[in-house]
């Protein structure tokens, strides 16, 4: 009823806002229920009225329209109104926002006034201090009426002041908020309507630019222009919310998250429509200053945050605005950079990401101004002004969590200024020596150190000096963390270890570069004490005793002879094993072990170089060399397996996020190109089971641990690396380990093996077995048998149906490269042919995709049939036996469309190798090609399926392509086999006749497609087709379809093949015929670009 009411209600914008307005809002403010849900009917009242006010707004006087939508009382019901609207509606959004433009912003009665008012020629001063010193409120009001008489002294005073005046005045009453509650909800309301009148000069401005002579872009005047506004309007938000922050016993959050967010959604419009730029003319630095308060008193409100527990939705303004700070110009938080980074590290646990994109803007605003060091001499003072604790150095840690934040470090790190390097490099060899004896803070600043050494690059021009820092390093910064008594469970060992290994890394890489390197004197210096300083632990020597001493032990053979075994016995579950090294060293050890691994590879490369072929191998230096890194692969290895693979693993006992990896297997994947030129199939086969343990983990509720997860994107990074698949020890064993996987793993994770599996049968690595293939094909065979089983109990397992299709692909692959020795089992073959042809006729394989996997298998099982007939023909034989009972004795058997797709699938497949003459091959004790055979076997088909076929196409079903399709590739054989058949010609007339039927009844596309199929293939033989089809119905009948298609601006490439088939072979009767048939089609009115395309 109110509607309606409304809605013809007749009176003056002046009248309905003073009454209708007001009476709405004190009706809302009456039923005071969740805000967030308000009854339908209440959004409806305020939808009316809100639509009533702007209508009435065409006929109101500019002057007293602007008066009344910026005063005190219309600005704050508006604002309780918008709140009452559902945020999800974008015309009701739409609406609030058309009634502020319009009444404030009109581009003919308002904007001039703005640009010659008095207050727009000056930027006003947050006056912080002084807000965050009044006692009272008095003090303050006497403060602002100063402030509004100075502006009055100006030269030219508009009644546009007035917006500015009325939210000076709404704000003044923000200290007494908490007292009084209409205070706070108009405090609130008001600031929520400040980012849409921003908004709306913003644009209106725009609007007037993109109308003048520059085209669009934004002048410079224009620009000052929208920033003085945004000062003006913002300053009362400003002087309050700084205030309130300084004032501890008056704190209120929802007006102080209505204030910030006012303040972030600002920020972000003076960004995006670029109302101030450092490039701009700012010659007493009035712009800079004004946004330098702002801050200042964002950097205070994070100090207050720090001590404070504060809501999500206030740590998401307060970030947001120092983001938007930061873009506008680092400048503004260059000296706070320490405390604004620390704030942002402590809101990274939360769930939004506005910290990780504040943090990554740091960064990124840093390394562009090729200043990185700035941002890390800012993380080590934030550990400087907070107590270096715990707390404060997981707080810290979270950066290393941010991985766009890592890579954009690493990325400052490989395109910083060469003379910065060393910079850098003693400002972390200096943090590391002074923080010493604060472990938490060591911890973040020696991984801190890793990522730098990870990520610079080693070229000609600077690898000498990297050698140089190197062991520079391994003199101070490791000798500091080597210097420990107790060697077991010192955390300084285990971060020494950490950063050794990847300073061994770097120096290998610098080594490259050097020309004349002298292999043992150079490379493995670097890990043993000098002559000069015997105080520091010799870590080569170190590594070698824990290898050997590991190598040696009764646990070391055990675990190398019967680990494998005891893996696959117990159907694919890991076990950890007892290594004897210590739980927090095992991770450092390796790494470390890795990296020698990879210095090794480029000594003995050098020493093959330099040692001639008449030394004994036995004792020359690359032997050695080659000696100990097999020992550090098996080493390796060995402290990879002190956990279960699968194992969900769990974080280091300090709790910080060390880089040796929670994950002992993560390395190993990491360095596979440098230790699989020392490995054996052992180590191989070991690293396949994890490989296919962490890629089936996926999604996996069993294994959602962050290490798991951090393994599976390692394994899946491997997958999309090229030089994987070249990887000659990994890739042999690649099938194997994988069907026997996924074998172990069928019963009782179907998911993991149907995972395993299809990578097997997608991965881009042909298969080639040396000598005999049927190892392989039986398991193979063997893990399809089971998985039908298990099928055929639960009709509805996609999971087992994907094991199936990729079985069937991984058969295929294999088949078609398969290799079988002399006497090879021939039942195997046919136990393979009986199964597949058996089993993807049932009713279970409707779903195309298994259908299709099953049919290429089959059909490379014929083919290697035929490649070993010339040896056994027994093989073709028993194929076609088996495919013969597919399809029944009877001369007109009816067969299901998943025998029909088989049975096409094999015709097609002779017909390929018929055109590529492979039926000619003649076994020695047998007169009969495969030819002859394949012609007979062909032939019976046809006589037993075609009838059946034909009464089935004939009902014009869409269901009746594959049959279709089949008739067709049957029909084909005849014709290219030139088989002297008088039915079948019949036959082909006869169904060449239904074509004009099923087209006409416009089936679906499927249907279509086996019609264009079945003249694309007969067309292949024209010779025959015109004995059985008069030639100008063949080409009127191509051309009717061609012509349909692209009418309907659908492609036929079939129906393109035929016709070209055709002309190729015909004579000058043939092509008159053809332009005879065209010309007819006239009166269809066939377009221009068929005709084009016909001739």
């Amino acid at each position: 009823t109110f509607v309606h009411l409304v809605q013809r209600y007749k009176s003056s914008f002046d009248t309905v806002c003073k009454t209708l307005l007001s009476d709405v809002d004190s009706l809302l403010s009456n039923n005071q229920t969740d805000t967030t849900t308000r009854p339908p009917h209440q959004v409806a009242v305020v939808q009316a009225t809100l639509k009533k006010i702007h209508k009435l707004m065409e006929n109101a006087n500019p002057k007293r329209l602007f008066t009344i939508v910026g005063s005190t009382d219309v600005l704050p019901r508006l604002g309780r109104l918008s709140m009452v609207l559902p945020s999800s509606s974008l015309d009701d959004e739409k609406l609030i926002q058309n009634i502020l433009w319009d009444g404030l912003f009109h581009p003919v009665h308002h904007m001039d006034g703005f640009r010659t008012m008095s207050e727009m020629k000056v930027v006003p001063k947050v006056e912080v201090a002084a807000a965050a010193e009044a006692a009272t409120v008095e003090k303050d009001g006497e403060k602002k009426a100063k402030k509004d008489e100075d502006k009055k002294g100006g030269n030219k005073t508009c009644f546009q002041a007035g917006l500015f005046q009325s939210v000076q005045t709404l704000l003044s009453s923000v200290t007494a908020s908490v007292e009084d509650g209409n205070g706070k909800d108009d405090v609130i309301a008001t600031a929520k309507l400040l980012p849409g009148i921003v908004h709306g000069f913003f644009e209106r401005v725009q609007e007037h630019t993109t109308q003048s002579k520059n085209g669009g872009a934004t002048t410079e005047a224009d620009a000052k222009l929208q920033f003085r506004f945004w000062c003006h309007l913002i300053l009362p938000v400003l002087e309050a919310l700084f205030s309130r922050k300084h004032q501890n016993g008056n704190n209120d959050d929802d007006v102080d998250n209505a204030l910030m967010d006012a303040v972030s959604q600002t920020l972000g419009l003076v960004l995006q429509y670029d109302a101030y730029l450092p490039s701009y003319n700012d010659p007493d630095e009035e712009h800079l200053t004004y946004l330098q308060s702002v801050a200042d008193g964002l950097v205070r409100c994070v100090d207050g945050s720090n001590n404070n527990t504060k809501t999500d939705n206030d740590n998401y303004a307060l970030v947001t605005s120092l983001c938007n700070l930061i873009l506008l110009n680092h400048r503004l938080l260059h000296g706070k950079l320490s405390t604004v980074t620390y704030y942002t590290c402590a809101c990274l646990p939360q769930k939004n990401q506005e910290p990780n994109k504040l943090l990554f803007t740091i960064v990124k605003t840093y390394r562009e101004l090729r200043a990185i060091g700035d941002f890390l001499t800012a993380t080590r003072e934030a550990f400087t002004k907070t107590a270096a604790s715990q707390e404060s150095a997981d707080t810290m840690n979270n950066i290393l969590l941010c991985n766009n934040v890592v890579d954009s470090l690493a990325l400052a790190y490989q395109s910083c200024p060469s003379g910065q390097l060393q910079e850098m490099w003693n400002f972390f060899g200096g943090w590391i020596v002074d923080s010493i004896s604060t472990t938490p803070e060591l911890s973040f600043a020696v991984q801190m150190f890793i990522i730098f050494v990870k990520s610079i690059r080693s070229d000609k021009q600077n690898s000498l000096g990297l050698r140089g820092l190197c062991e520079f390093s391994m003199n101070s910064s490791i000798a500091k963390l080597l210097d420990s008594s107790d060697i077991e469970s010192s955390i300084h060992m285990r971060l020494g270890f950490d950063l050794c290994g990847w300073l061994v890394e770097l120096h290998s890489r610098s080594c490259f570069w050097v020309d004349n390197v002298s292999v043992d004197g150079e490379s493995s210096f670097l890990l043993t004490t000098s002559k000069d300083d015997k105080s520091r632990l010799n870590v080569l020597s170190y590594l070698h005793n824990t290898a050997e001493t590991a190598a040696a032990s009764e646990g070391f053979s055990l675990w190398k002879k019967s680990f494998l075994g005891a893996y696959w016995q117990s159907g694919g579950v890991g076990t950890e094993v007892d290594i004897g090294v210590h739980t927090s060293l095992r991770g450092s050890l390796q790494r470390l072990a890795l990296h020698r691994i990879h210095q090794l590879h480029s000594m003995i490369y050098y020493c093959n170089l330099e040692e001639s072929d008449e030394q004994d191998s036995k004792d020359s230096q690359s032997t050695v060399l080659t000696r100990e890194a097999k020992m550090l692969v098996d080493f390796s290895f060995y402290i990879a397996c002190s956990e279960a693979i699968g194992a969900a693993g769990s974080e280091t006992e300090e709790g910080d996020l060390a880089l040796s990896s929670a994950s002992l297997w993560i390395p190993i994947a990491q360095s596979l190109p440098i230790w699989s030129h020392y490995s054996e199939h052992f180590h191989s086969e070991l690293f396949l089971i994890w490989f296919y343990t962490s890629i089936s983990s996926a999604n996996s509720s069993r294994n959602c641990s962050h290490t798991s997860r951090r393994e599976y994107a390692t394994s899946i990074a491997l997958t999309r690396d090229a030089s994987f698949y070249d990887n000659d020890k990994i890739m042999t064993p690649l099938m194997h380990v994988g069907v026997k996987f996924a074998t172990h793993k069928s019963n009782d994770d179907v998911e993991a093996s149907s995972k395993a599996l299809s990578f097997i049968s997608s991965a881009p690595v042909e298969f080639i077995e040396s000598s005999d293939s049927t190892k392989i094909l039986a398991k193979i065979l063997d893990l399809d048998v089971h998985t039908t089983a298990t099928l055929r109990q639960s009709q509805n397992d996609q999971l087992v149906k994907q094991v199936l299709c990729s079985t069937r692909s991984i058969l295929a692959r294999v088949l078609s490269v398969a290799m079988l020795p002399s006497g090879f089992d021939t039942s195997l073959f046919a136990k393979m042919t009986h199964h597949l042809l058996s089993s993807s006729s049932d009713d279970i394989g409707c779903d195309m995709i298994y259908l299709s996997a099953s049919s290429d298998s089959i059909n490379e099982c014929l083919s290697l049939c035929i490649d070993y007939y010339e040896k056994d023909d027994t093989l073709l034989q028993d194929f076609f036996s088996q495919l013969s009972n597919l399809i029944g004795d009877g001369p007109s058997s009816e067969i299901s469309s998943s025998k029909a797709f088989l049975l096409r699938g094999v015709i097609r497949k002779l017909n390929a190798l018929n055109r590529h003459h492979s039926l000619a091959k003649r076994n020695a004790t047998n007169s009969k090609s495969v030819y002859d055979v394949c012609t007979e076997k062909v032939l019976t088909i046809y006589e037993r399926t075609w009838r059946g076929l034909f009464r089935k196409i004939s009902k014009v079903h869409s269901s009746a392509c594959v049959e279709l399709l089949l008739a067709s590739e049957l029909l084909s054989f005849h014709a290219n086999c030139a088989v002297k058949n008088a039915e079948a010609k019949e036959n082909v007339a006869e169904l060449f006749e239904n074509l004009a039927n099923i087209q006409d009844s416009s089936p679906e596309a499927d249907m279509i497609t086996a019609c264009n199929y079945f003249l694309s293939v007969m067309a292949a033989a024209p010779d025959y087709l015109f004995e059985c089809v008069a030639q100008e119905k063949v080409f009127e009948q191509i051309l009717g379809a061609m012509s349909s298609s692209s009418s309907s601006q659908t492609a036929t490439p079939l129906l393109d093949a035929a016709f070209c088939s055709l002309i190729r072979h015909t004579d000058i009767d043939g092509l008159n015929t053809a332009t005879t048939a065209l010309i007819k089609g006239k009166s269809k009115r066939q377009s221009s670009v068929f005709l084009v395309k016909t001739f």
